[in-house]
């Protein structure tokens, strides 16, 4: 984590004209109560990503006013069997819609459709039938900070292949990340 951390930073850094912020994340895979069947919710999670500004004060009917940012992500689920450790990293470019409400107390919300990519087919007692995924993302936090440049934001997190092939057990976690907006 602390490399994958260190070298976010150093590449925004270098190339801070081509990202607006980064994040962080922890959180929990989750049972089988949503769209997964199967569960994850002995895994631990840890991620990081870096956000670009795509459009900014889009509007849409019926959708209001919104930004749209595209989102380089990755993810570690770990679980601890006995002594041998599973691991999945999951890779994902979204773009997310991101809508702020300020009357709600800075209100934030989120949704994210895209691609991700999963080092394995096969975790703890999920089974996909292809590395290549959908990546989906729905999120509700704040923003503060002097300029509001800091954001909170509980996720519910999916990849799943949509029911392109078989099998389509899916991957859900929640993850609580916190974002600097540069």
């Amino acid at each position: 984590m602390r490399l994958v951390l260190t070298l976010m930073i150093l590449l925004s850094s270098v190339f801070s004209h081509a990202a607006d912020g980064l994040f962080v994340s922890v959180g929990s895979g989750m049972g089988d109560a949503l769209i997964q069947s199967g569960s994850t919710s002995s895994a631990s999670v840890k991620g990081a990503g870096i956000r670009q500004l795509g459009f900014e004060g889009v509007e849409f009917p019926h959708l209001g006013e919104f930004d749209v940012t595209w989102d380089l992500e990755w993810y570690q689920l770990q679980h601890q069997q006995q002594s041998t450790p599973q691991t999945l990293t999951i890779w994902a470019v979204k773009p997310t819609l991101l809508w702020s409400w300020p009357e709600i107390g800075n209100t934030v919300t989120e949704f994210g459709l895209g691609v991700g990519h999963l080092s394995s087919t096969e975790y703890l007692m999920i089974q996909t039938s292809s590395h290549l995924q959908f990546a989906i993302h729905l999120g509700v936090g704040w923003q503060f900070g002097e300029a509001e440049q800091w954001r909170t934001i509980l996720r519910y997190n999916h990849y799943s292949n949509g029911y392109l092939d078989q099998p389509n057990p899916g991957v859900d976690f929640m993850s609580l990340s916190l974002y600097y907006q540069f």
